[in-house]
């Protein structure tokens, strides 16, 4: 059974509709991220499994029990807030301790369980502090271990790693992931960082404008994306995008041109206006025996140590490649190249979602 179940939950505010009938199921000891840009209702979505927030419509389950009007304190969740959400004047001992009031611990078992939590994350020597004298990686430890205290049976994080500088988000990311691993928990996370949600999650849930866009693995989502959308939201730099259209067997883009793959023989007909993608990896300078090149110019070049990433004109249109660093190429100067026809994706013009 799903350790966590939404069916149809949706979400209003008076006429507007934030949340539309989300449809997800997550297993016990699962780790989904609700990726997608800021609007998009995925900390709307995780408030409703917090209880934080009523749900509209639909049924939300946490194990076989319908929470919807369950308090959030009876729902055996525990939350990791952005902005940590610690008590200023209380030492780190003292915040941790806090989490544990409603359970009615004896003082034995709240110490057991606090020095256990503590030694776990490596604080126990901030334990006499108070946030005002920790860093935000420290202080991010604290919020997650009074979360870990409580040993709750579903973590919920709502973009817990934004506040901190890159090194720090590096170094965290690799401390939750081992966390999850060690307890064994059921996570769910809200971010909008594609590379938290590809470093860390067993399941992506992309949103997009309230709706849910795609569910998958970490390599389908990028691998196979559903739409528009998420291909070129997914993958740092996106995915290039062009209209094509579609003559006499062939594919006709701006700049460029391709003949119809075998699988689209039967999905395209002819005049028909369609949306082709491809990663800027799989763009392939172009070899002397080659029998077929495109031609592009480069407009600038930033050097990115091993790789090279190339800003290209192709047609009217801007495009990027990524290519190994020793090319000796120019700006300014045309560049040969051809396209992994194995990685082509294409979409519908109107709908945006994919042909494949």
């Amino acid at each position: 059974m799903p350790q966590i179940t939404l069916k149809d939950v949706a979400k209003r505010y008076g006429d507007v509709e934030a949340v539309h009938g989300v449809n997800l199921e997550i297993e016990q000891g699962e780790f989904v991220v609700l990726l997608g840009p800021s609007g998009c209702g995925k900390t709307t979505t995780l408030r409703m499994v917090a209880g934080l927030e009523d749900v509209s419509d639909g049924e939300l389950k946490i194990g076989d029990i319908v929470v919807n009007d369950v308090a959030p304190k009876d729902r055996g969740v525990a939350m990791v807030f952005q902005n940590y959400a610690l008590y200023p004047h209380m030492t780190v001992r003292q915040n941790m301790e806090f989490a544990l009031r409603p359970l009615k611990l004896s003082s034995e078992q709240r110490d057991r369980r606090v020095n256990e939590t503590s030694a776990i994350l490596e604080i126990s020597d901030l334990m006499h502090r108070k946030p005002a004298q920790l860093s935000g990686g420290q202080r991010q430890r604290v919020a997650m271990g009074r979360a870990m205290v409580r040993t709750p049976s579903v973590f919920l994080f709502d973009e817990p790693l934004s506040n901190l500088d890159a090194k720090l988000r590096t170094q965290m990311r690799k401390e939750i992931s081992r966390l999850h691993k060690r307890l064994k928990s059921t996570v769910l996370y809200v971010t909008h960082d594609q590379i938290e949600a590809m470093t860390l999650a067993d399941k992506i849930v992309i949103m997009r404008d309230g709706y849910v866009e795609q569910i998958g693995s970490p390599e389908e989502i990028y691998a196979t994306p559903k739409s528009v959308f998420v291909a070129t939201f997914v993958g740092n730099p996106s995915m290039n995008v062009f209209k094509g259209l579609v003559r006499k067997g062939r594919i006709l883009a701006d700049g460029f041109e391709l003949p119809i793959p075998s699988h689209l023989s039967d999905t395209v007909g002819e005049e028909q206006e369609i949306v082709i993608g491809f990663r800027p990896s799989d763009i392939i300078p172009y070899q002397s025996d080659g029998s077929n090149f495109h031609k592009a110019r480069i407009e600038f070049i930033e050097f990115l140590g091993g790789q090279t990433q190339l800003n290209l004109r192709l047609g009217s249109h801007g495009c990027v490649a990524e290519v190994p660093a020793a090319q000796g190429l120019v700006s300014g100067s045309d560049f040969f190249f051809n396209i992994n026809s194995d990685a082509l994706h294409f979409f519908d013009v109107t709908s945006g979602r994919s042909l494949h």
